[in-house]
This record gives C-alpha cells, structure tokens and sequence, in this order.
C-alpha cells in the first residue's frame, strides 16, 4: 500500500514539473529573428552591353542567391540580357535574409554620321564614354569624331563604348563625294584630285536681287542651261559667294591642279576626262555687250587673284573643249564666267 503511494506521488510530480516549464499562457515560444543584425552587403557592376555582375558580397550565412525580378531566384551572380534604365538585385543568403540594390544600365548604343567632300564626321548616342571609333574594320581606333577620307567609296563606321558594346553605320560614296549649300539646299558633285578637293560642277546660287543682277544663266534661259552649265557670274560676286569652308582658286591651286593630271591635262579636266573634274563648257557673257558666247566650246572660271597689269581685271583660266587646250589670262571683272571653289 506504501510503495503503490510513492508511485502516484511520483507520477504527480514529474507531470507538474513538466507542466511548469511551459508559458504562462499555454502558447509556443516565440522563434527568434535569424535576420536580426544581419547586413549582407554587395556590388554592382555593369560588365558588357546588357550584363549586371555582383561582386564583393559580405555578410550572412551559406551560399547566395539572386534575383532581377524580386521573385525568381539564382545561384549565378550575372544577369544578362538586361534592359536599359533601372534595375534593382536581391541577394538572399541560406537563412533567406536580403538585401537589394539598384544599378542604372545605360541606353542602348547608338552612332550616327554625316559625310561631305571628304569629311565623315559620326556622334555616338547612349553607351558609356569614353568612346572610340574605326573606319577600317575595327583595326585602328581614334577618339576624334571625323575621319578625312580618300576614296569615292562606301564606308562602315565602328563606335565602341567603356564596356566593349559596339554600333556601326555605313556611308554611302555618293554622301562622300558631295556637298550640300545650307543657304539654298543645292548639293554639288565633288572631287579629290591628289591632295585638293574640287567641285566637280559649276556653282548655281541665285545672287540677284530685285535691284541688282549679278549672276545670268546662258542666253538667260535657265529651263535650258541651269542643270548642265549653272550660273554666271562677275568677279566681284564670285570672290563673296563660296560656302562655309570653300574658297575661289588661286593661280597656284590651278597650277597644282594641272600638274597633278599631268599631260594633256584639258582632255582630263574636261566632261568625260579622267580627273573627275567634268570642266562644262559654259561660255562667258561680256559686260560690254551683254552677248553671250562660246557655249559647249570653252569653259570660263574665276580665279581669285585680281590682275597685276590690267587694273578693274582678274585671272581666269578657260578650257576649250575642242581643241583641248587650257588658256590662262585675265578679263573684266564684271563678265561672267562660271565658278568651281576649291576646299580650303
């Protein structure tokens, strides 16, 4: 009877032992917060076009994940194929404790370009500079934005920004081997002749005024000579009308020209020679008269130097067409002759 008393006694005991280390209210206890403290810490860094790398990831515990979208979640600390503008990283470590950073990714690289006489001059648009371009299949980079170019050809442009992203674009021949007057839209033919580019078409801006007339076409029927011979114009006028970065020739241009087409050099300047100079044989109107003359046999152009021996003169040179023969002289400033600008 004793022993079977101690036994209950003993049951008793340990049940209110075991009770008692429980809440007061009966509930769980409380998990603690792993996340408490933690501060995982990280980089970002855009290491191609559309590529986001983390690096120098601290803090927490285990292996990291990591997410663009803020639900999908990887072991590989790159992402690729990102867009452009704002993205924001998770890093989750193996307690799944984050940390999140943002990263702007620049636009989508981009280049343009223009061409004329010679000159191709590109602008890169999005990408990260410093940027470097190519003109000869990514050989050779430069940092300056214009390329001189020496051939009538097509040309391919390459832009690489600070990350290695590239764009390219192409320019045509016939955007490289012409140029375009702002004041009136006209664009002209032109061409390099060893080292001097040249137009390769008489000039045709309209210089008159409801006063003054200062520029004819041939027999003034323009329906006629505007596109094949362009205007005429006295001496005065042709030394103020070049466009920006065009001159009149001087006598030493003129010369260089000649010797560098060497023999015969009036069959090669003339139209269907093989300078590409295309000399059109315009004729010339007199001042005294008013009578125009020699149209499709010689060609009449401006020089700039006035005449050292005939005062109210200046040089000319002309090109007859038929017996191929190039004259050089100097007449009455107030005829009009055709003008080709040379360059500067």
């Amino acid at each position: 009877m004793l022993q079977a008393s101690l036994s209950f006694f003993a049951l008793v005991f340990i049940s209110a032992v075991f009770i008692g280390c429980g809440s007061d209210d009966g509930g769980d206890d409380p998990q603690p917060d792993v996340c408490a403290g933690v501060t995982i810490s990280f980089d970002l860094e855009q290491t191609s076009c559309d590529e986001i790398t983390v690096q120098n990831i601290t803090g927490g515990e285990g292996a990291y994940e990591f997410s663009i979208d803020g639900t999908t979640f990887q072991s590989a600390a790159e992402f690729s194929g990102v867009a452009s503008g704002a993205n924001t990283i998770t890093a989750r470590d193996a307690n799944g404790c984050e940390a999140t950073k943002s990263i702007t990714i620049a636009e989508e690289l981009s280049l343009t370009a223009t061409a004329d006489a010679y000159t191709i001059t590109v602008e890169a648009a999005g990408g990260v500079g410093p940027f470097q371009y190519s003109i000869d299949n990514k050989t050779t980079f430069q940092t300056e934005t214009t390329f001189e170019v020496e051939e009538e050809k097509d040309y391919t442009i390459v832009v690489k920004d600070e990350n290695g992203c590239e764009a390219t674009v192409t320019v045509t021949a016939d955007e490289v081997t012409t140029t375009t007057d702002s004041r009136d839209g006209q664009t002209y033919k032109v061409v390099k002749i060893g080292t001097q580019i040249w137009f390769a078409e008489n000039f045709n801006l309209d210089t008159n005024t409801s006063d003054s007339t200062s520029s004819y076409y041939y027999e003034n029927d323009k329906d006629t000579y505007e596109e094949q011979y362009g205007r005429l114009y006295t001496w005065y006028v042709a030394k103020e009308i070049a466009p920006e970065g065009w001159e009149l020739p001087s006598v030493e241009q003129w010369e260089a020209l000649e010797n560098f087409v060497g023999t015969d050099p009036a069959t090669k300047l003339k139209v269907g020679g093989t300078s590409g100079f295309e000399a059109k044989a315009a004729g010339i109107r007199g001042v005294a008269t008013g009578e125009f003359n020699n149209a499709g046999k010689r060609g009449y152009f401006w020089l700039a130097p006035e005449s050292d021996v005939a005062p109210g003169e200046a040089y000319l040179v002309y090109i007859d067409v038929e017996t191929d023969v190039i004259i050089d002289g100097d007449t009455d400033k107030l005829n009009n002759l055709s003008v080709r600008f040379i360059k500067k």
